[in-house]
């Protein structure tokens, strides 16, 4: 019995060190799937802060040969435990996302950065995609899996399981090539004293010449600044009046 226990223990020690802990995934890392004839592959670009290059040549012959056709998205959250400031009742989940988008940010809201965040990354292991990623050790496999990008965030819409107004989806053309812009967004809380919804633009993902290139933005500006609203002005126009 002892003996057996041993090598059960063995055997499970031997799981982890051949990386079937999963695939890692660090706060604000950017994620980007390539799926093509019901086969995705997932590669982690590291920090959105970052430029980077990596060769798409594996990609490539996992995906038939050719990139022609193949969709891509870019996703992350930057930190899925952020919280605000205290209010004064107490510090709220202020979500955040990361996320490719030919066709800009418009109709963006609160509740849709919420939605897209909790099925995307939590704080708490769980069953959001990021979590399911981390525990398998393939950067390959079908769309039909239980894990896959098509059955957690992609769902037909390609809108992060349909909390987004808008797809987050490329498609790469004829000659290879795709340009996608990256933008961060971050949950506002303007009509109870706090910021409004910031939606940033941190750079952009090209394909070509065989490779995906991140290039991030030096300094990253925030575009839109939204969900000031009445309420918020009021709530700090009366605060100022008591200084």
């Amino acid at each position: 019995m002892f003996r057996k226990v041993c090598l059960l223990l063995g055997f499970g020690a031997a799981l982890v060190a051949s990386g079937a802990q999963g695939i890692p995934i660090a706060n604000g890392d950017l994620v980007v799937v390539l799926q093509k004839s019901g086969t995705e592959v997932v590669l982690n670009l590291g920090s959105a802060a970052a430029s980077s290059s990596v060769s798409l040549a594996a990609a490539t012959a996992t995906l038939g040969g050719s990139l022609d056709g193949a969709k891509l998205v870019a996703i992350g959250v930057a930190d899925p435990g952020r919280q605000t400031p205290d209010f004064g009742f107490g510090a709220l989940p202020q979500e955040n996302i990361l996320f490719s988008s030919l066709a800009g940010t418009t109709g963006l809201t609160d509740l849709a950065i919420e939605g897209a965040m909790n099925i995307t990354d939590t704080a708490l292991a769980g069953t959001s995609w990021f979590w399911q990623l981390r525990s398998v050790s393939q950067t390959s496999f079908a769309t039909s899996a239980s894990f896959s990008y098509q059955n957690n965030l992609g769902l037909g819409t390609d809108a992060i399981a349909n909390n987004f107004p808008f797809s987050i989806a490329g498609v790469i053309d004829a000659s290879g090539n795709l340009q996608i812009e990256i933008y961060s967004a971050v949950r506002g809380y303007a009509d109870f004293g706090g910021p409004g919804t910031a939606i940033t633009l941190l750079g952009s993902l090209t394909v070509g010449g065989g490779s995906l290139s991140y290039s991030a933005v030096p300094e990253p500006g925030t575009l839109l600044l939204v969900g000031t609203g009445l309420a918020g002005l009021a709530a700090l126009e009366r605060r100022a009046r008591r200084v």
